[in-house]
């Protein structure tokens, strides 16, 4: 696991995933393998990629693979963090701008869309349980910016 940043910074994990068109061999093929990817969100995070980039001419590349791993995300019923497991794969035809495709992007949005709306750490979560509602101090630690307001 690592920490991610964001605005991501030059040279970081992020900006790793560009295809140039002037390294593709002669089979017109580039295959990576278990890439680490830096999902630049607020939430904690580790990805690996594997892709595989088949030139289909000069302006277009068709890329698939996966992105497997996991990010912490809070649970919206008991408020605590978990580990959400992320499997996708890709297929997607990409347009080359300037002899090169940057797939940081449409990494970082792929991944975005299957993150759920309503996070639940299990489909059955009773929500903050009995004994945590009546800590004050647990309250005060995850309410504090409403608590500050009274």
């Amino acid at each position: 696991m690592f920490i991610i940043t964001y605005p991501t910074k030059k040279g970081s994990l992020m900006n790793n995933f560009i295809f140039h068109i002037s390294d593709f061999p002669a089979n017109d093929t580039i295959k990576w393998t278990n890439k680490k990817f830096d999902f630049a969100s607020e939430h904690k995070s580790s990805f690996l990629v594997s892709l595989t980039a088949n030139k289909i001419s000069d302006d277009c590349l068709f890329v698939s693979g996966t992105i497997k791993g996991s990010v912490s995300l809070e649970c919206s019923r008991c408020l605590f963090v978990y580990e959400h497991p992320i499997d996708i794969k890709i297929e997607k035809d990409m347009d080359v701008l300037s002899d090169m495709v940057d797939m940081s992007d449409e990494l970082r949005q792929t991944i975005t869309l299957e993150l759920p709306m309503k996070p639940l750490c299990k489909q059955d979560c009773q929500g903050i349980p009995y004994t945590t509602a009546n800590n004050k101090d647990f309250l005060k630690e995850r309410w504090n910016s409403l608590l500050k307001q009274n």
